[in-house]
């Protein structure tokens, strides 16, 4: 599974709109804080989910500054406007899923000691896990600085251009962003995790930019996942608050209905992969089909030539007896033989050698078939087909032949390789039909018409307006609940298209019956897995 989302959000921390910097510390380190300045007790020490709490030990900095409560005291008293910014703040930061506590915990640190602690200013985070009934992958951080930088005297006269100066924040927070994307990549690189690497390393880049960082290096996948989904906008705590009440916000709203319409491509692109997977395994099958046809119609014509030979073969044998017997010695028999049409070879140890092999591997193949073994210095003809006879008693019909054919071997004969490639070198070339059209691929038409399915589905989301929720948010998104959820929107919509109906049904009818079949057991998977959602969740 793919890493969560990059985020990376920076916003102040001020007192007009009633925020406290102790406050904050307290919801982050999971703590209970007093507010000097207020008087009010801030505890969240009920709060589950803290994994990690880091808080700033700045060099020359004052004793007081390594306690929580007492630095973020001091900040709110260096602060005394009414409307001042005590701090800024990074809410859901988020972590590359596939890396371990210790790795988060390491990064984090690293992190807030480049940004804000050589600069001196004063920084405090933590890292919170996954809510229980959330997604699983969602490890984030919450992070907060003051504006101000400490020193041994304590905190400085003015704030840090950086957090003031509106084209200085702007480059420092783009600069921010990239070194968080970084640093994901090294640790996921560490994991052994080279390709959710890579595409960390550009999460910080807009949709399409990563889109075509991503088809350049050939990562389709990853391409195609982001090339139509759009943005959202980060809610944020009080956005998320009033929605688990079950109060509508248009902000709310909006992340809805950009989330459904971008579950609902992650669906549609599901099954794409799934139609396109089953195009490759037809094709793949018809493809084995075919070669296995050939390998048979090729065996099939192989017997019937060797059946051939050897019925020719017996032809051969009474030339050659006839040959041998009106021959006055053996080099006469050859010469006689050669203008027959015959070649003589002479078996050499690498001949006797490959004769064994084969035999071996013929009979393994084929234990009704066998294939003949020579012995070195044998004798053997083969006429313009190919087909061999040894030169002795049985096949000259004289039981001396063997020691007659012996002033023979000292002539200069071909190798059986040799006999054999000449032999083929001599004969017509074969004309061979020209090759069956493979069939259409099925497939291809199914892919057709659900990509036609498709497009006019995307069409429909794409205009549909979000409509107002009676019921309350849920406290976290579960991503792979809500595709399916999306997926069945989809199928009541294509229910109701009359029109694609009847442009696209009467192709779904004309597939093979395998394709059908296969699209079949897709619908009942689906189909099993949503009943089993369904009982899960009543349950």
């Amino acid at each position: 599974m793919p890493a969560t989302a990059f985020h990376l959000s920076v916003v102040p921390m001020s007192r007009s709109t009633g925020k406290s910097s102790v406050a904050k510390a307290a919801y982050i380190t999971g703590g209970k804080l007093a507010d000097e300045r207020t008087g009010k007790l801030h505890d969240y020490t009920r709060r589950s989910g803290v994994e990690t709490v880091l808080h700033a030990q700045l060099k020359d900095a004052p004793e007081w500054s390594r306690d929580v409560a007492q630095a973020w005291n001091a900040v709110e008293a260096a602060e005394t406007r009414k409307n001042s910014q005590t701090a800024k703040v990074i809410d859901g930061l988020a972590f590359p899923h596939g890396i371990d506590a210790e790795a988060r915990k390491r990064m984090l640190t690293d992190f807030m000691r480049e940004q804000f602690g050589r600069k001196g200013l004063l920084w405090t985070a933590s890292i919170h896990a996954p809510d229980k009934d959330g997604d699983q992958r969602n490890y984030h951080a919450h992070v907060m600085w003051s504006e101000r930088p400490l020193t041994a005297q304590g905190f400085a006269k003015n704030k840090d251009r950086s957090a003031t100066a509106y084209d200085t924040r702007k480059a420092e927070i783009v600069a921010m962003r990239e070194r968080w994307a970084g640093l994901s990549a090294k640790q996921l690189e560490r994991a052994g995790l080279p390709l959710e690497a890579e595409r960390w390393r550009h999460g910080h880049l807009t949709l399409q930019e990563q889109e075509q960082l991503a088809r350049a290096r050939g990562d389709m996948e990853f391409a195609e996942r982001v090339a139509d989904r759009e943005p959202t906008k980060h809610l944020g705590r009080a956005t998320v608050a009033l929605e688990r009440k079950g109060i509508a916000t248009e902000r709310g709203d909006a992340w809805e209905a950009t989330e459904t319409r971008n579950d609902a491509r992650q669906a549609l692109r599901q099954q794409d992969a799934a139609l396109r997977r089953e195009e490759t395994r037809l094709a793949a099958k018809e493809e084995r089909t075919t070669e296995h046809q050939e390998r048979q119609a090729a065996a099939t014509e192989q017997r019937r030539a060797t059946q051939a030979a050897r019925l020719g073969g017996l032809e051969d044998v009474q030339t050659l007896r006839g040959l041998w017997q009106s021959a006055d010695n053996a080099a006469a028999f050859l010469t006689a033989s050669q203008a027959q049409g015959f070649t003589v070879a002479r078996v050499t140890a690498q001949d006797a050698r490959d004769s064994r092999e084969d035999a071996k591997a013929t009979t393994g193949r084929d234990p009704s078939r066998s294939a003949p073994v020579y012995s070195k210095a044998e004798l053997v003809a083969y006429n313009a087909q190919g087909f061999g006879f040894r030169l002795d008693g049985a096949t000259l019909d004289d039981t001396k032949a063997t020691e007659r054919m012996e002033q023979a071997a000292g002539m200069k004969l071909p190798s059986l390789n040799e006999a054999r490639q000449a032999v083929i070198d001599a004969q017509p070339e074969r004309q061979t039909a020209p090759a069956a059209q493979p069939k259409r691929n099925m497939a291809s038409l199914a892919r057709a018409a659900i990509g036609g399915l498709v497009e006019f589905l995307f069409g429909w989301l794409a205009d549909r307006k979000p409509q107002p929720r009676g019921k309350p948010m849920p406290r976290s998104r579960n991503l792979a609940t809500e595709a399916r959820e999306a997926s069945k929107r989809a199928d009541k919509s294509l229910a109701g298209a009359k029109d694609v109906e009847a442009n696209y049904g009467h192709r779904l009818l004309q597939l093979d019956p395998e394709v059908q079949d296969s699209l079949r057991r897709a619908r009942e998977a689906e189909q099993r897995r949503r009943d089993d959602d369904e009982r899960e969740r009543e349950r």
